[in-house]
């Protein structure tokens, strides 16, 4: 599904319409046929739920947005792989991302190189992978890496 609010407002409004029709439409030729005005008013009711469903969904969505739900699972799993295959990159922890907007992904990573890095190489080793992020993700726009070697003195 779509991160644009708008994209799943159009398609649900159109679908609680199209729906709404065909019951209005069944609810007066049943009334008609049957000669019974109660069939009429359960349709409308019906149209009543279908809405609820329809306002219920697109709050969801909505909420989900605004709390900052997590990117797509499938460029969290690549992003990772990508990482992790680096010859400079000892291990990875699972990507931290949040859909900031519908183009635009927050990504935060853990890290940590290989032992043998000095400063300067994990420095190089962080822009390079940042810029391999970009040119595969362009939605990935704020990139927060955490270097554990950087922070953590090596305990023997």
């Amino acid at each position: 599904m779509s991160k644009d609010p708008g994209f799943f407002i159009v398609i649900y409004e159109s679908v609680g319409d199209l729906a709404g029709l065909i019951i209005a439409f069944g609810g007066v030729v049943l009334s008609k046929y049957f000669n019974n005005p109660a069939i009429d008013g359960v349709a409308s009711v019906m149209i009543g739920l279908v809405l609820t469903v329809i306002a219920i969904l697109m709050i969801i969505e909505s909420r989900n947005l605004l709390i900052g739900e997590s990117a797509d699972l499938q460029m969290v799993q690549q992003t990772a792989e990508m990482i992790r295959s680096d010859p400079e990159v000892f291990e990875v922890q699972r990507p931290l991302t949040v859909q900031l907007s519908p183009d635009e992904v927050f990504l935060a990573l853990n890290l940590q190189f290989r032992n043998d890095l000095s400063g300067s190489q994990i420095v190089e080793s962080i822009n390079r992978l940042e810029k391999a992020i970009r040119k595969k993700y362009p939605q990935i726009k704020q990139i927060y890496l955490e270097a554990q070697n950087l922070s953590k003195k090596k305990r023997d």
